[in-house]
């Protein structure tokens, strides 16, 4: 795939190989952009299918980037009506598939060639570099088109690799006092990889994960990242949509925030090689953080064992932290003490607008998870998780730091709280 901005709207403006009678409409990247756009705009969907059939996994691709690189938001922000009207019910699934589906095509293949090999290292890098990304619904569709193209089971042909990935310890580098441990969601992938459900869900918020991640970094400490089970990190994929203004209130991501980022690139870099919760050493780290999700408590909330990689943390003296719906993962070290997450009457109110995605439904109750493990979440909490994305807790609990924070945009502030606390603490 071309790789330049010019290069991509370049190929973006050449009708793909095979498109005759599919429906593709020919013109420039420029025309089919605006096109899109204006059929955005209004609510178009018969417009904007006929412009978006017929697309190869690189033309689709090119004609993405100059989508963003025209409104500075992504294709599908637009096709999801976040700042236009959109396209919704079954046009926007078709629509939906016509974006994605030739990608889609592509990564079946890759996976039925990775998974006929051994599952080294290698290969279980690639294969969760192209499962990390992949919310509930891109996983549906991706086992769909795998099974129609090699008459099998995805998850059945992922169960060699997944045993391989999670019998493998973490490669640490770096020293504890400069190393961190950061715990994703991996959604339902459990649950499907063992049968128990055929209807995948995702996991994780990107900036949950990209705001710790970054100011480790800035700070010179090494991330490492964790799943529970060793499973690949499953999002919340409208998390990992680029926006202008919904990312100042934790919807999506900015710009300079995605997976092309610096940090972006050194998150995708852990993602593809997560090590298993029964793994974690607490003494191999300075500090862990807990990434939330709209899924997260699939597989981090009540999870015993993330609940003892906390509490060895904090018995080591060490502060913990953790975001949005992912807060009561924490388990029994909120007892007594204040704690926040993400608020569920802001997520009725996010629900009711189309902010969340159909997997998600009904959503997970932070609030009283933390109160049932004897947080106090005061009535005051619920105002300053609605009003201020921001808003962190820090409970001292035998002198040592506990910091809860509302959600994405609080990811940033438990990650400079918890990191100041190491500096102040650090012998002299």
């Amino acid at each position: 795939a071309p790789t330049s901005a010019r290069a991509r709207a370049d190929a973006a403006s050449d009708a793909p190989a095979g498109a005759e009678g599919t429906g593709w409409i020919a013109g420039g990247a420029a025309e089919r952009v605006t096109g899109l756009h204006t059929a955005f705009r209004s609510g178009d969907a018969g417009r904007a299918l006929e412009l978006l059939t017929g697309g190869t996994a690189e033309s689709n691709a090119a004609l993405m980037a100059s989508y963003r690189g025209r409104y500075g938001r992504d294709l599908e922000y637009d096709l999801r009506g976040f700042a236009t009207k959109g396209l919704s019910g079954a046009a926007l699934k078709r629509a939906w598939q016509a974006l994605h589906g030739p990608r889609l095509e592509q990564t079946a293949a890759s996976l039925a060639q990775l998974t006929s090999q051994s599952p080294t290292a290698e290969v279980r890098k690639a294969v969760y570099g192209h499962l990390a990304q992949a919310g509930g619904e891109e996983r549906a569709a991706l086992a769909e088109a795998f099974q129609k193209k090699t008459g099998r089971p995805l998850t059945e042909a992922l169960r060699p690799v997944f045993a391989a990935a999670q019998a493998a310890p973490p490669n640490l580098t770096s020293p504890p006092e400069k190393t961190v441990a950061i715990f994703v969601s991996s959604g339902n992938w459990k649950d499907v990889a063992q049968g128990a459900t055929d209807k995948p869900v995702g996991g994780y918020h990107w900036r949950e994960v990209e705001g710790y991640v970054k100011e480790a970094l800035d700070r010179g400490f090494t991330p490492v990242l964790f799943t529970p089970d060793g499973l690949p990190p499953s999002p919340d994929a409208l998390s990992l949509l680029q926006g202008r203004f919904g990312p100042l209130v934790g919807f999506g991501v900015g710009a300079d925030r995605g997976p092309d980022s610096p940090q972006g690139k050194v998150i995708l870099d852990g993602f593809a090689a997560p090590s298993a919760a029964k793994h974690f050493d607490p003494s191999k780290f300075a500090t862990l953080h807990i990434a939330g999700g709209h899924g997260s408590h699939q597989d981090l909330v009540g999870n015993p064992l993330i609940e003892q990689a906390a509490a060895a943390m904090h018995a080591q003296r060490k502060p913990v932290t953790a975001v949005c719906h992912a807060t009561p993962a924490l388990g029994r070290l909120v007892e007594g003490g204040r704690a926040t997450g993400f608020s569920p009457q802001l997520d009725k109110l996010t629900q009711k607008a189309g902010y969340v995605l159909p997997e998600f439904n009904p959503t997970f109750d932070a609030h009283a998870a933390l109160r049932r493990l004897g947080a106090k979440v005061g009535p005051g909490g619920t105002l300053k998780a609605v009003a201020n994305p921001h808003h962190t807790e820090t409970y001292l609990r035998g002198g040592v730091p506990v910091i809860t924070g509302t959600g994405p945009e609080a990811t940033d502030n438990v990650a400079r709280l918890a990191l100041d606390w190491l500096a102040r603490s650090a012998p002299r």
